[in-house]
């Protein structure tokens, strides 16, 4: 029953951490987005460049993402060994 309550309570604030990491990421991406735009406008960046920035910051998210998926894998083993 304890470890069942405190694996909840891990899941919970797993996601919790997630959700914030996601509206940080996306905001980020939103602002250099933004500036990228701009340097186009003026003339300081090209259409090459903003797919660039694009790009790099989507190959971000995949890595954020197998992160989570190796901390789920490393949970799964912690309790199989348990078992």
């Amino acid at each position: 029953e304890r470890y069942e309550r405190n694996s909840t309570s891990s899941y919970v604030s797993l996601a919790l951490l997630n959700c914030g990491q996601g509206f940080i990421f996306s905001m980020a991406l939103m602002v250099v987005m933004i500036l990228c735009v701009m340097g186009i406008r003026d003339g300081r960046n090209t259409l090459g460049d903003f797919v660039l920035i694009n790009a790099m910051m989507m190959g971000q998210t995949h890595a954020n993402s197998l992160a989570g998926v190796y901390a789920d894998y490393r949970h799964v083993s912690a309790y199989s060994a348990l078992s």
